[in-house]
């Protein structure tokens, strides 16, 4: 435990946006977020067979619920969707080491696979740590902005939920983690407390 603890503390983040978001799909807060606002019927639907369902397990579920590849890391290009528009994009190396770290944000914190998800998620990732990569901050950056549009108090609060937390991006503990108990992985991202939103 100690050493997955010092992994979060010299590891610094990195940003990437994941794929193919599907309309009517349910979301990543379906999936027992541990962080979210605590409604324990989400858990139950995750973890009917084994009350100690795993991270990995939920990253599986939320994958197959909202349309994700699990190989998305490996592919050539991906799928941008912008409300009614698609754009195929490169799937560039930095967006391939950032999407896993990413889904396991949106299963962590439960921001939905959804535009206004993606920019709360977006500004989440800002909170928890630097981006080193600037296409990265780039590519996130005009989330944050649009989503301050949209709503700017949902925004400020998922970016101040992230400076209570840690990222994963980059992080050498995510192998052990996605064996570990969703509970238990959500308290290691914690840096303080629990973040909120609605």
């Amino acid at each position: 435990m100690s050493a997955m603890r010092s992994a979060f503390a010299v590891i610094p983040a990195q940003a990437g946006i994941h794929s193919h978001r599907q309309r009517g799909h349910r979301t990543g807060d379906d999936y027992g977020s541990a962080l979210s606002r605590g409604r324990p019927e989400h858990r139950e639907r995750l973890s009917a067979r084994d009350d100690t369902a795993t991270l990995g397990e939920a990253l599986a579920e939320f994958r197959r619920a909202n349309g994700l590849s699990a190989d998305e890391a490996a592919r050539a290009s991906w799928t941008c969707r912008l409300g009614p528009l698609r754009l195929r994009l490169p799937n560039f190396q930095w967006r391939r080491r950032a999407i896993l770290a990413h889904d396991l944000h949106h299963v962590l914190t439960g921001y939905p696979c959804t535009m206004r998800g993606e920019f709360q998620m977006a500004a989440w990732e800002f909170g928890a740590g630097p981006m080193p990569h600037w296409c990265a901050a780039l590519f996130c950056l005009p989330l944050v902005l649009v989503g301050l549009v949209w709503s700017p108090r949902r925004i400020a609060e998922a970016f101040r939920a992230g400076r209570r937390c840690r990222s994963l991006h980059g992080s050498r503990a995510i192998d052990a983690l996605l064996v570990m108990p969703l509970e238990a992985a959500s308290a290691l991202l914690r840096r303080v407390d629990k973040p909120t939103h609605r």
